[in-house]
């Protein structure tokens, strides 16, 4: 398997919860689209942001390099509405990051090669 691998950091603060993108494949810079099992779509833009509020996206890396270390936030109505976002994200991502393997697994390893180890869970 490829040693690419998503990593993100997801943190809550108060009724905020934020994002930092700390690793990501480059071969899905641009070029990443994938709607999560909660309804939260994950793509790659132009950077990374947390679009939750309104559109319900997770944007990770894109275009824009120079905004590749930027921390990205969504503020909530209240701590209950955070956790519950807060949970939503990190499902999201770890799914996100999943495909993401399992995209690297197809393109990489022979057809007939056992599996592969589970996704590790998001940086938290």
């Amino acid at each position: 398997m490829s040693n690419e691998t998503l990593r993100v950091k997801v943190g809550l603060i108060g009724d905020a919860v934020l994002m930092q993108v700390l690793e990501m494949p480059e071969r899905f810079r641009g070029d990443f689209s994938f709607e999560a099992s909660n309804g939260l779509e994950v793509e790659s833009a132009h950077h990374a942001a947390l679009n939750v509020g309104n559109a319900d996206v997770i944007y990770l890396r894109g275009d824009d390099k120079d905004c590749d270390d930027y921390i990205s936030g969504e503020s909530c109505f209240g701590d209950e509405e955070a956790r519950d976002l807060y949970g939503r994200v990190v499902v999201a991502l770890r799914e996100a990051k999943a495909e993401m393997e399992s995209m690297v697994l197809e393109e990489d390893e022979p057809a007939d090669t056992p599996g592969f180890p589970c996704a590790e869970s998001c940086v938290i």
